[in-house]
């Protein structure tokens, strides 16, 4: 996954689908000024937030252009409830530990990562790129995309 200048390509996405902020961030499920932040740079939103904005935006592949390593990245080959299932298989795979994966991954703890295998919360999409590296395996996979 590449998230340079991800801000800057959802606001060229969002103004080439003639969409304000608060347009945009209602497809995203997010709150305008959280969207802003995206935008901005600020702040990274969940590949599912930037999914959720794809199913607007009139040129997703702006977006998406080199978010995973191949760039077959679409909302219909997505399936994120089987993101927590992967972390814990990828990692499980690794013999990685919470504990160890927590100390390994910047920002990271042993209970968020924990939270994500639960399903109670979503990576990042830089933190996705990181348990990649960590466990072993592609953020493709990793991110919920294909089988």
């Amino acid at each position: 996954m590449n998230v340079d200048g991800l801000g800057r390509r959802l606001r060229q996405s969002r103004i080439a689908a003639g969409l304000n902020q608060a347009r945009a961030a209602a497809g995203a499920g997010v709150e305008y000024r959280s969207w802003a932040i995206y935008e901005g740079g600020y702040r990274e939103p969940s590949l599912a937030r930037i999914l959720g904005f794809c199913g607007v935006c009139a040129a997703p592949q702006i977006v998406l252009r080199d978010l995973l390593e191949d760039g077959s990245v679409s909302p219909a080959t997505h399936q994120p409830a089987d993101v927590p299932r992967r972390l814990f298989l990828a990692r499980t795979a690794a013999g990685v530990s919470l504990l160890r994966a927590g100390m390994i991954i910047p920002g990271g703890s042993a209970a968020g990562l924990a939270r994500y295998e639960r399903g109670a919360g979503v990576p990042s999409l830089s933190r996705t790129i990181a348990l990649a590296a960590c466990y072993g395996v592609s953020s493709r996979w990793l991110a919920g995309f294909g089988p």
